[in-house]
C-alpha cells in the first residue's frame, strides 16, 4: 500500500490551493481532495492521521516484543 499527497496551485512561494490524498493498495485506489474551499486541511483529519500512525507504530512495537518472547 502506498499513501501520497499531491499539491496543486502552488505559485511563487504560495501554498497549494488543493491537496489530494491518494491511497493505492492491491485492491483499491482512492483519491480525495482533503482541502476545504479556503485551502485548509481539516484539523480533525490531521489528528486522525496522527492517531492512526501512532496506533500502527504501537502495533509493530508490540509485535516485535511478541517475537522476542518466542
Amino acid at each position: 500500500m502506498k499513501i501520497e499527497t499531491r499539491h496543486f496551485g502552488i505559485r511563487k512561494g504560495k501554498t497549494a490551493t488543493i491537496i489530494e490524498l491518494a491511497v493505492n493498495g492491491s485492491n483499491a485506489f482512492i483519491v480525495e481532495d482533503i482541502t476545504n474551499l479556503h485551502g485548509y486541511v481539516d484539523s480533525d483529519l490531521i489528528d486522525s492521521l496522527r492517531m492512526i500512525a501512532d496506533e500502527l507504530e504501537d502495533h509493530n512495537n508490540s509485535k516485535k516484543e511478541e517475537e522476542k518472547e518466542l
